[in-house]
């Protein structure tokens, strides 16, 4: 970790470090004195860039926000461009969005974020939200998506709403159980496989083939 983060401003280099210890152990497990201690300098020192501890979890959800936020805006650009979608490239599309979302959470610094966010999110209301944010922001690009599919006549004229919630709440079940084998140092092949399998499905049964 030292490697990593040892050209970094001291600012950035007490954040990350914060974060890595948090994300390893929870935040309430970590101290102030293991946070300078890492990072190599006096306890003193950290409070010249934070007010508190409290003040540097804070600091990471506006920073796991700030990331996904940037993600969405990449998602609604391509939805966008997307708007002449031609039959059958319909697959290529999710499926290539599906890899883009895993490497964007697989990154080393989002995997830290997320741990940290999904431990507080049950008694962290600020966490709470974020991961609300999360569930509303992907039903709300996918409804955006089905809607210009449904315009265009590419599928059949089904609610978006209902066909937005049902995708988004299986692909985040799966992509659950993705970081769970992550984190337990298991293959992910198999799952992998099985969200492009739902991908397939879901698109059969939604498209018309007249």
């Amino acid at each position: 970790m030292k490697e990593t983060i040892s050209n970094l401003p001291m600012r950035e280099k007490i954040l990350d470090t914060a974060a890595s210890l948090f994300a390893q152990k929870g935040f309430y497990a970590v101290s102030v004195r293991e946070i300078t201690r890492t990072v190599g300098i006096k306890e003193s020192s950290l409070y010249n860039h934070f007010r508190s501890k409290d003040q540097l979890l804070e600091e990471i959800f506006d920073l796991f926000q700030s990331q996904e936020e940037e993600f969405f805006k990449g998602l609604s650009s391509a939805i966008e461009i997307k708007k002449t979608f031609k039959r059958g490239k319909i697959k290529t599309f999710l499926n290539n969005e599906l890899k883009r979302f895993l490497r964007f959470w697989d990154s080393p610094q989002r995997e830290r974020l997320w741990f940290i966010v999904s431990m507080e999110q049950h008694r962290n209301p600020h966490a709470a939200g974020l991961i609300l944010q999360g569930f509303q922001q992907t039903r709300k690009s996918l409804k955006n998506l089905i809607q210009v599919l449904v315009d265009h006549k590419i599928i059949k004229p089904l609610n978006s709403d209902l066909l937005a919630a049902e995708y988004s709440y299986t692909m985040r079940a799966m992509f659950l159980e993705y970081r769970l084998l992550k984190v337990t140092n298991q293959s992910t092949h198999s799952i992998k496989k099985s969200m492009e399998a739902y991908i397939q499905r879901f698109l059969e049964r939604i498209q018309d083939k007249g």
